[in-house]
């Protein structure tokens, strides 16, 4: 990863990327060309935790849901009932419950617990 990260500083001044660590947790890895006045070029890296802010996004797109699935379960992770998704999205709650099988189903979880804990960015296992 550290690798990759390196490779693209090479058309940029900065980059990040974010991956799971071997335990299932997520992290921010940055790094920046630092400019000094003379002698080679010197990086910085930094490695922070990546919260559900940054995560969620990327997950709801590599789960290949729908620009209407995406909408609910963010409203799920904001913690909104069927009830409330519906009045907000002027759907059915029937056709909530409807999109949020669907989304557990690409997620491969069977509760709103566990979508929540993956789409969060939670370990869900061992590593």
């Amino acid at each position: 990863m550290l690798s990759a990260v390196l490779a693209m500083l090479g058309t940029r001044p900065t980059t990040s990327v974010r991956t799971r660590t071997a335990d299932g947790l997520w992290v921010r890895v940055s790094a920046a060309r630092l400019t000094p006045t003379v002698g080679p070029a010197t990086i910085a890296v930094t490695l922070q935790s990546a919260g559900p802010t940054e995560i969620t996004p990327l997950l709801l797109r590599a789960y290949g849901l729908t620009p209407r699935q995406r909408v609910v379960a963010r409203l799920l992770l904001a913690g909104h009932s069927s009830q409330q998704i519906a009045s907000t999205l002027h759907l059915s709650p029937h056709t909530v419950n409807d999109h949020v099988r669907a989304i557990e189903a690409r997620v491969g979880v069977h509760s709103r617990t566990e979508l929540s804990a993956v789409l969060g960015g939670q370990p869900t296992g061992p590593a």
